[in-house]
């Protein structure tokens, strides 16, 4: 479906398609193609920026019911938090690395991930929060919301993917 070889995109860069819109409004409303694709790009890039902050709230939120609900300490909250962080400019310093490279990278930062987890003694579902994540959809991460032992979400035994920080989007 994908080439891995292709590189991560720039947050800026567009897909095939909205180039095509942008061609066909230019041409359609005679307007300069650069003016088009500037606007779009504009609007594509707040709107990304206001759904980072969406998630970051709801991230946040969880994190300080985990400590509310004693599952976490805050101490561990912010080690959390500040480990997040490095991993997310860590992963934005990768974007232009050849598939194999950022897989090599990946790797590296996932065992990082779970020797700083055990120094912290942070709880396997908490570690996914700091960065050392599997994927994201249905089932694919922890469900924090249930009680039981396996914090496994929906889709049982489905958390081998092999995401990221809040899994694979960006």
């Amino acid at each position: 479906m994908f080439d891995k070889e292709e590189s991560v995109s720039t947050p800026s860069a567009l897909p095939r398609f909205m180039q095509a819109l942008i061609d066909r409004l230019a041409e359609k409303f005679n307007l300069d193609k650069n003016q088009v694709q500037q606007v779009i790009t504009e609007v594509k890039t707040e709107k990304q920026q206001e759904r980072r902050t969406e998630m970051q709230s709801k991230w946040e939120a969880k994190l300080t019911e985990a400590v509310a609900d004693g599952k976490i300490t805050e101490a561990q909250k912010q080690l959390i938090i500040t480990k997040h962080t490095e991993v997310q400019a860590k992963l934005l310093d990768w974007q232009n690395l050849t598939f194999e490279e950022r897989k090599t990278k990946l790797e590296e930062l996932r065992n990082e991930l779970k020797t700083w987890a055990e120094e912290n003694n942070i709880p396997e579902p908490f570690q996914l929060m700091a960065g050392l994540g599997y994927g994201r959809g249905n089932g694919m991460g922890p469900n924090f919301d249930n009680d039981n032992d396996d914090d496994r979400g929906r889709g049982e035994g489905m958390r081998m993917g092999r995401g990221i920080g809040h899994g694979m989007w960006r």
